[in-house]
């Protein structure tokens, strides 16, 4: 199966999809009305060119939103390959991906949820209201049910994986192709890190910390699973008390990934037996650390007599911030 982004030249096979199967190609929800046909997606063909699945999509502020998405031949995939296609496209600009349906549509909330979309919001009367812009809109759906409201679903396009053996080859490349980028703010690692030797002991080393409960160490990564960058728990000590620190990869900074790794990393804290609390320091210069720290319930504590001297010769001491974990 080969899946098409959507070509101009295509626009009227699509417009033409919409109505032989939808009897137009508006599309009205509670986000706004939509020709569908004008929209970005992609396409499944079948070997007569005929269109078998189509979805479509638009993107504002970050969030990609699915508007419509249709299979002409249930079963074989297509509806999978074609949501994987729209998430691989906005991974690197969008933060996550909302699908909004209609209360009837159970077959539409199995084949999200199923595929990791979690149900965020009812919006009460939302295809009444549409319907006053387009009253073809049926009164019942499927099973009879009365078509009212709409449900909204959300994936967020980052999680975080506790550390593995299996990442070792993963984490190695994405070390190096960041090298250069991590030590403009932190302190280099040495050579010696790079060699991949080395690296695999390291690896095995933070293995067997994990392992004995006294650090954390967890892989940021897109819905495909590539590495955007790594949260880190670490120092746990009998106080129940942990540093956390991370660092993500150039091409996603500024999209507030950063600020989501690090609610991720503090969600499963919470989950941890031994964890109460939660410490983390940055440089005073480092504006943009602090706030992902401040967004995340962290409070400044203080500012340490410890200092960090970066390549250009400038010094600078550590703010210290500090968040309780709930009980």
């Amino acid at each position: 199966m080969i899946v098409h982004k959507i070509k101009e030249k295509q626009r009227q096979n699509v417009e033409h999809f919409f109505i032989n199967h939808w009897g137009s190609d508006e599309m009205v929800t509670s986000s706004g009305v939509f020709n569908c046909s004008k929209l970005d997606g992609f396409l499944v063909f079948n070997d007569k060119d005929e269109i078998r699945g189509l979805i479509t999509y638009i993107v504002k502020d970050k969030v990609c939103e699915i508007i419509s998405l249709d299979s002409v031949d249930e079963g074989k995939g297509i509806g999978s390959a074609l949501l994987k296609a729209v998430e691989y496209e906005v991974k690197r600009t969008c933060n996550k991906i909302k699908i909004i349906t209609t209360n009837d549509n159970m077959k539409a909330l199995g084949f999200y949820q199923r595929r990791g979309y979690r149900l965020t919001r009812i919006i009460k009367d939302a295809v009444t209201e549409a319907r006053k812009h387009k009253p073809e809109i049926p009164l019942k759906g499927e099973y009879g049910v009365p078509l009212l409201d709409e449900l909204e679903l959300e994936k967020g396009l980052v999680l975080i994986s506790m550390l593995k053996e299996e990442d070792k080859a993963a984490l190695y490349q994405f070390e190096v192709e960041n090298r250069d980028y991590f030590e403009k703010m932190v302190p280099g690692r040495g050579d010696d890190y790079y060699h991949y030797e080395t690296f695999c002991k390291s690896h095995r080393a933070l293995l067997q910390e994990q392992a004995e409960q006294r650090s954390y160490f967890y892989l940021v990564k897109d819905g495909t699973g590539d590495i955007l960058g790594r949260v880190n728990l670490v120092d746990v000590d009998d106080d129940g008390v942990g540093e956390i620190g991370y660092r993500m990869t150039s091409s996603v900074a500024g999209r507030g990934l950063a600020t989501l790794a690090m609610k991720l990393l503090i969600d499963e804290a919470k989950t941890l037996p031994n964890v109460r609390a939660l410490e983390a320091k940055t440089t005073t210069n480092h504006i943009a650390s602090q706030k992902v720290l401040e967004r995340n319930g962290f409070i400044q504590m203080g500012v340490s007599e410890e200092t960090y001297v970066n390549a250009a010769g400038e010094e600078w001491p550590f703010a210290l911030f500090r968040r309780e974990l709930e009980v």
